[in-house]
């Protein structure tokens, strides 16, 4: 149980460095006869080559492996894909004026760097390669940070403010992070101030001088608020602001975009 969520992701970088890999230019550049065969060289050539590293699969896993039905839905979900999805060149947008908008990895704490290695994702997951791009001139940076209004790991690895007791009361409430036999079960805990700044501090010590920039916070999850907290909603946003010095600007108190607000005390708590 070494990574961050067990769904593979390493195992999808060892098999791009080893050269069988797809990129979102092969979706749009190949046809879906081409894309299947690249699949199959995945699935016939590399796997079998690292099937001997990995032990013997169970008999569902090799029925899965090998169907068909299964590789023709993923081929069309890539269609999907392709159909509703747009490539441009960064270099001609960024000379709109228009703001560009970038999604994180994972969480910060989950860096491929960070201390709690080997129980990490491998990548870098915060500011690192957004700041790497090339030919664009970042002169401003917005930077959010989403944080629930508790911790979570799925996996094994350091979890310093864990809580069985939390733990226990909220399982089944995740329905993107089910217990399964890799991971186990979604573990919660209450917002550690320390390790949350420090890994925020760190993150921002990247930006060059040049740049300004503002950091906020992004606040979700307040649905579930009354079950880590006794303070009430002003209070508990107040803490945060307080203890991680930085202004909260967005909460969510459900699973639905339009659950997102701006934050509902003047100035950005």
């Amino acid at each position: 149980r070494f990574g961050s969520c067990g769904c593979g992701i390493f195992e999808t970088r060892l098999r791009d460095e080893k050269g069988y890999s797809i990129s979102v230019a092969d979706l749009f550049n190949l046809s879906e006869i081409d894309l299947k065969d690249a699949i199959c060289l995945i699935r016939n050539e590399y796997f079998k080559k690292m099937m001997p590293e990995r032990g013997k699969l169970t008999e569902l896993a090799l029925k899965v492996l090998e169907s068909e039905a299964i590789l023709d839905n993923f081929v069309a979900a890539c269609q999907k894909f392709k159909d509703n999805t747009s490539l441009f060149n960064i270099d001609d947008y960024s000379s709109t004026g228009y703001p560009i908008i970038f999604e994180g990895a994972q969480g910060l704490l989950l860096d491929e760097n960070h201390p709690f290695f080997p129980h990490v994702t491998p990548s870098s997951t915060g500011l690192t390669n957004i700041l790497k791009l090339p030919n664009i001139d970042m002169t401003k940076l917005t930077i959010i940070y989403v944080l629930r209004c508790y911790m979570t790991r799925h996996g094994n690895g350091p979890f310093p403010s864990e809580s069985i007791e939390l733990t226990d009361k909220m399982q089944g409430s995740d329905q993107t992070n089910k217990t399964n036999p890799f991971q186990g079960p979604l573990r919660f805990g209450h917002l550690d101030f320390p390790l949350i700044k420090q890994a925020i501090d760190k993150d921002l010590k990247q930006i060059p001088k040049h740049v300004d920039y503002s950091a906020e916070l992004a606040l979700t999850c307040l649905d579930h608020l009354n079950i880590f907290s006794s303070s009430g909603e002003e209070d508990f946003l107040k803490e945060i602001k307080e203890r991680l010095q930085r202004p909260i600007t967005y909460v969510s108190r459900g699973e639905k975009r339009s659950d997102i607000i701006k934050s509902p005390i003047a100035g950005g708590v």
